[in-house]
């Protein structure tokens, strides 16, 4: 049963929806271009985003009762995107694809417009970190065969630490050790062997590096002799 106060308040809420303003609401996500998952913080080469657009043109939040749009619904004819860099790089595109190759924290900007005439705002942070950079040394590079080597990691990471190493001895044998010794044989048609390492630091960056032709073997010498003459007489000895 409804009383004078009730009725009241139905007005005051109709009245309240009827008045009830839409809002451009923007946002947007970051996601990794392969695999499109979120993202906020990778390694260099691995950060080329996918920029996804979840902007809306609809009620305020904690309007009472839905909202229906007459403007556009939820479309909008402006986006442009800052995505922080040195050079300034910009796009109108709704989801742009954009690559960050140098280690830093980037402040990305989005702003929408769904007339051309009211515009809003919003920006999120991403994080790019360093990738190891790989170093090796060796207490020798040419032997005889069979030819052992004790390899040194002398690789470095910024501010990180490594944590994981792979070698490849150019042989079929690999290590995981951060300091391995392996012994190399020579193989028909070849006496040296790429090197290849890879690293990986406490962020989880990773990188790797091939030292070409790193360690060679000696090819053994042949034994072979002659002599003149080869026949004497018994009255020459």
């Amino acid at each position: 049963m409804f009383n004078r106060q009730n009725i009241l308040f139905l007005i005051i809420i109709l009245f309240g929806a009827l008045s009830v303003k839409a809002q451009l609401n923007p946002g947007f996500s970051t996601n990794t271009l392969t695999t499109n998952q979120p993202l906020t913080e990778g390694c260099i080469p691995n950060m080329i985003i996918q920029f996804l657009d979840t902007s809306r043109y609809g009620p305020p939040p904690g309007a009472i009762i839905p909202y229906r749009s007459t403007d556009n619904g939820d479309s909008y004819n402006s986006h442009f995107w800052e995505f922080g860099n040195q050079n300034n790089n910009t796009s109108t595109l709704r989801n742009p694809v954009f690559g960050y190759f140098t280690p830093g924290v980037y402040t990305i900007t989005l702003t929408v417009s769904h007339d051309g005439i009211n515009y809003s705002s919003t920006t999120r942070q991403i994080t790019v970190f360093e990738p190891p950079t790989v170093q090796i040394s060796a207490d020798a590079t040419v032997g005889c065969n069979p030819f052992t080597v004790c390899f040194t990691d002398q690789s470095f990471s910024p501010n990180e630490t490594i944590t994981d190493w792979f070698w490849s001895f150019g042989d079929g044998a690999v290590s995981q050790q951060q300091n391995p010794c392996h012994t190399f044989n020579l193989i028909p048609q070849q006496n040296c062997f790429n090197i290849t390492l890879q690293v990986t630091n406490s962020r989880g960056c990773r990188n790797s590096r091939t030292f070409s032709n790193y360690i060679c073997i000696t090819r053994p010498p042949v034994a072979n002799f002659t002599a003149t003459p080869t026949t004497l007489c018994s009255q020459q000895i």
